[in-house]
């Protein structure tokens, strides 16, 4: 499974956010420039603000994630 759409479904299921595969990119690229820069664990805890539709009303929604949760979400579980 890619990795647009491990967030994709994990947004989904986790937050009942819809959103796009565009963004999907946008916040693929935002975790690597964080990755990047982390220097300390205030930054692991730094939260990235993103937009999407609610799932059961479909109205517009916002969401904080913090990075951690976004990296745990892109980590390959064991066992399958």
């Amino acid at each position: 499974m890619s990795k647009i759409t491990l967030l994709i479904e994990h947004l989904k299921n986790a937050h009942n956010l819809i959103i796009g595969e565009k963004s999907a990119e946008r916040l693929l690229m935002d975790i690597e420039q964080i990755e990047r820069s982390v220097t300390g664990p205030e930054d692991v805890f730094k939260e990235i603000r993103l937009r999407g539709l609610n799932q059961v009303t479909h109205m517009p929604n916002t969401v904080g994630l913090t990075y951690l949760e976004l990296k745990r979400c892109l980590t390959p579980k064991e066992g399958g």
